[in-house]
């Protein structure tokens, strides 16, 4: 009966406001501005992005060291041939303890110097002044002295020498230096003289200049003054200091000529006689008789 009641009420009122059916029941103006609105359909919220990862901070770039590489076993190599040198190399090996080692290097020297290096002659002797002559463009030359002091060489079938100057002058002929050998002797002991050179290796060809006195009134000093018009002396090699300039067999001692001696070791060379005579059990000896 209830439900009789109740269905014929909703449809006096479907009725009486046909929009109830379509957009629900109907509402009195009145009453419409305070109806609050349905509150709208959950929708389920829109998850938010993740958030992008944050870029890794860069590490500054260290360079990793580097391991040390294994030595490699030592395996014995084939020696490489020495690459030869600018310079002209002595044919003999030079000792350094020889009494000619200083002549040798101050040559050495006094060849790289510039052009004008001073001869070992002096300008002016009489003056006892240590000024030089000058060179200019003239060939590098030295002057050997082969007497000893106070006489001549003395001449005989053995003589012997010290085994480093054969050394010291074959490099200056490869170097373009001219050895000039001295002797107070003639020209007839010349050929002995040469002999003696060529034997004894310090001339081995026998090529060098030898100088002797050729007539009576000539002396050494006047050839080595001769000498300054054609080579530069770069050095004078002697046993005394009267083979470097004859004004000492005037003076009363060394002291008055005092001032030249700048030269001693610098130009002039105080050393043993080259060539002296050989112990008789050096001496070659005597040939055989024939029967």
């Amino acid at each position: 009966m209830v439900a009789v009641l109740l269905a014929g009420a909703s449809l006096q009122a479907c009725a009486t406001n046909p929009l109830a059916a379509i957009d629900g029941p109907y509402i009195p103006p009145s009453q419409r501005e305070r109806a609050v609105p349905p509150p709208p359909p959950l929708v389920a919220p829109t998850p938010a992005p993740a958030p992008a990862p944050m870029p890794a901070p860069v590490q500054p770039e260290v360079a990793a060291p580097v391991a040390a590489p294994t030595p490699a076993p030592t395996v014995a190599a084939a020696p490489t041939p020495a690459t030869p040198a600018t310079e002209i190399a002595p044919a003999m090996p030079i000792a350094s303890a020889s009494p000619y080692a200083a002549f040798h290097r101050f040559v050495l020297e006094r060849l790289a110097a510039p052009a004008g290096r001073p001869s070992m002659l002096l300008a002016d002797p009489p003056a006892l002044s240590p000024e030089l002559l000058t060179c200019n463009a003239l060939p590098p030359a030295v002057l050997i002295d082969l007497d000893p002091a106070g006489g001549l060489l003395p001449l005989g079938t053995g003589m012997r020498t010290d085994s480093s100057l054969p050394a010291f002058l074959g490099d200056f002929r490869q170097r373009g230096i001219t050895v000039y050998w001295i002797s107070g002797h003639g020209p007839g002991e010349a050929r002995a003289i040469r002999n003696a050179l060529v034997e004894t290796r310090l001339d081995p060809a026998g090529e060098d200049p030898l100088i002797v006195i050729r007539f009576a009134r000539e002396n050494k000093q006047s050839r080595r003054r001769a000498l300054a018009t054609s080579d530069c002396l770069l050095a004078i090699l002697g046993d005394e200091r009267a083979d470097f300039d004859d004004l000492y067999e005037y003076v009363h001692s060394i002291e008055v000529a005092g001032e030249l001696e700048v030269h001693i070791g610098r130009g002039w060379f105080l050393a043993p006689s080259p060539l002296s005579p050989a112990p008789l059990s050096e001496a070659p000896p005597p040939p055989a008789s024939q029967p």
